[in-house]
C-alpha cells in the first residue's frame, strides 16, 4: 500500500470533523442558556440567562472559526482570533462605557 502524502486525512475523518461543527453552537448556546437558568435560579435574578445565552454563542463561534481555520493554516487563524478579541474587547469596552454615562 503507498504512503499517504502529509496532511492527508481518511475521508470519514474530515467527515467526522466537519460534521461535528454542526452540534458545536448548538450545545454551546444550550449550556450557556442552562448555566445561566442555574445562576438565575440561584441569585434569585431574572437576567442572567441572557448573558448566559450570549456567552455560549460567542464561545460556539469562536470554536468552529477556530476549528475552521485550523484545517485551513495556523497562522490565518492567529490573525482572526487577535481580531477577535480586539472586536470583543472594544465592545466590552463600549458596553461599560454606556452603562456607566
Amino acid at each position: 500500500m503507498p504512503p499517504k502524502p502529509p496532511g492527508k486525512q481518511p475521508p470519514l475523518v474530515s467527515l467526522a470533523r466537519y460534521s461535528e461543527i454542526g452540534f458545536i453552537i448548538p450545545s454551546a448556546v444550550l449550556l450557556g442558556f442552562f448555566l445561566g437558568k442555574l445562576l438565575d435560579y440561584w441569585l434569585h435574578t431574572k437576567w442572567l440567562y441572557l448573558v448566559g445565552l450570549l456567552f455560549g454563542a460567542v464561545v460556539g463561534f469562536w470554536q468552529v472559526i477556530r476549528m475552521a481555520l485550523g484545517a485551513t493554516s495556523r497562522s490565518i487563524l492567529k490573525l482572526v482570533m487577535r481580531d477577535v478579541a480586539v472586536l470583543l474587547a472594544g465592545g466590552i469596552v463600549t458596553g461599560i462605557g454606556l452603562s456607566l454615562a
